[in-house]
């Protein structure tokens, strides 16, 4: 997914349709890593859900799954409260593209790095002023030159530790069965896309070049491998197992509700009614993909 998102940043040009796409990829992220979270690694780190050979959900009581269902539709109407009462009160203002972003909010790093490419391309004098002003509030979050130098790093190694415990996941989902996996990893996926993409943007910001933000990205990425081979070794016990499903779980949700969740709440677009929609059609996905394989998973075969 490293390797993806930079060859989809690279030869992006539309910007609108550029925001759109990673609003979903954000909300489906969202869906996908809160789904995993409470529909499948939950229930199965509490032994509601066990992977038995000649083990269904017929016989299995599934109350915990309409319950778990409860959870994932508060986090839902209270982010369609917040989403709508934001998109009312914005009405009618101008988005003048002065609020400033923060290195984690990957909507509004990835359009200033459009916007500078497209700019290098445009004589447009208001463009020019718009560029201009995004790069003033960007260089608030960079005064420091020590701190621009050593930034890139520290994305790195924060991005190795996070790529680590997502290969720790998926050893242990894989671990159980296939099934378990493909679910894991399915959310993994979901969430990587905007997360590298949005970590290659701030390292080109920090001007590093293409090559050196490429091997950086790459490099840690190769952290995940680590995690996976740790998990498949030490998984065969399932104390071991349950106990790394349960950290994988808290990192998901933690992922999801803190990092992604205000990135989507607090966009800011041209078309924020298409935004929205598009965010909602993300969430339903992502959480009706993981609803299926909870319920049905034991009846997908090879």
């Amino acid at each position: 997914m490293a390797m993806f998102g930079i060859v989809l940043l690279l030869f992006s040009r539309c910007t609108q349709v550029f925001q759109m796409c990673i609003q979903f990829c954000i909300s489906l992220a969202v869906g996908s890593l809160t789904g995993d979270a409470l529909l499948h690694l939950l229930p199965s780190v509490l032994g509601l859900h066990a992977h038995k050979d000649g083990h269904s959900h017929e016989e299995e009581n599934l109350d915990y799954i309409y319950k778990l269902l409860v959870v994932i539709g508060g986090i839902y109407v209270f982010y369609l409260m917040e989403s709508i009462f934001s998109l009312i009160t914005r009405h009618g203002h101008n988005h003048d593209g002065k609020s400033d972003p923060h290195p984690c909010d990957h909507g509004k790093v990835l359009q200033m790095f459009q916007n500078r490419r497209r700019n290098n391309n445009s004589t447009s004098q208001d463009e020019l002023v718009d560029e201009q002003n995004m790069e003033k509030s960007f260089q608030e979050l960079f005064s420091s030159t020590r701190e621009k130098r050593l930034l890139p790093y520290m994305i790195t190694i924060g991005d190795g530790i996070h790529n680590f415990t997502d290969g720790l996941a998926m050893g242990a989902a894989f671990s159980v069965s296939w099934r378990s996996g493909l679910a894991t990893s399915l959310a993994v996926l979901c969430h990587e896309l905007p997360h590298e993409l949005g970590d290659f943007a701030i390292l080109l910001h920090c001007g590093l070049s293409v090559k050196r933000a490429l091997l950086l990205n790459v490099g840690s990425a190769l952290t995940s491998f680590i995690g996976l081979y740790i998990a498949l070794s030490i998984s065969t016990q399932t104390v071991a197992e349950e106990w790394i499903s349960a950290v994988a779980a808290g990192l998901f949700l933690y992922i999801a509700l803190v990092d992604m969740l205000p990135s989507m709440l607090h966009v800011e677009s041209k078309r924020p009614w298409l935004i929205f929609l598009l965010q909602n059609l993300g969430l339903m996905t992502g959480w009706g993909i993981l609803l299926l394989l909870s319920l049905y998973e034991e009846n997908i075969g090879i």
